[in-house]
């Protein structure tokens, strides 16, 4: 009686110990955001900014996307083929891809950098990857 008596508790203390990293996750907001605003002073420290305008000047309520992730489908932000510049306020390169899941052309933008993308790459952006 004993030993089922032990074996309950500690059931009960491993199932509370694996029960609370995985709710905490769940409510981790994603670290991935579509803001209104324009301009580089819009992408904050540790962030890259995707900007649908050249030059992030798009009218003051212009989307952005701004994330410190991976994003292996921009589609889901409803930013596919919509790139225009970026800025890159990470320690890192981030790589713009031309497909879907870090597939085909690509456009490195360098820590520290806004750019306007090239012309052969404008509005082509499908996926983004931190390197």
């Amino acid at each position: 009686m004993k030993l089922r008596l032990a074996l309950l508790a500690g059931s009960a203390l491993l199932g509370g110990a694996i029960g609370v990293p995985a709710q905490a996750q769940d409510i981790t907001p994603r670290a991935v955001d579509v803001i209104e605003g324009h301009g580089e002073q819009a992408c904050p420290d540790g962030a890259v900014c995707l900007y649908r305008d050249y030059y992030g000047n798009g009218s003051a309520d212009a989307p952005i996307l701004r994330t410190d992730q991976d994003i292996p489908w921009l589609g889901d932000y409803g930013f596919n083929d919509t790139t225009s510049s970026a800025c890159n306020h990470t320690p890192v390169r981030v790589v713009l891809f031309e497909d879907a899941y870090f597939e085909g052309s690509n456009l490195i933008v360098y820590p520290g950098d806004c750019v306007n993308v090239p012309e052969w790459f404008n509005d082509l952006a499908s996926s983004v990857r931190f390197v």
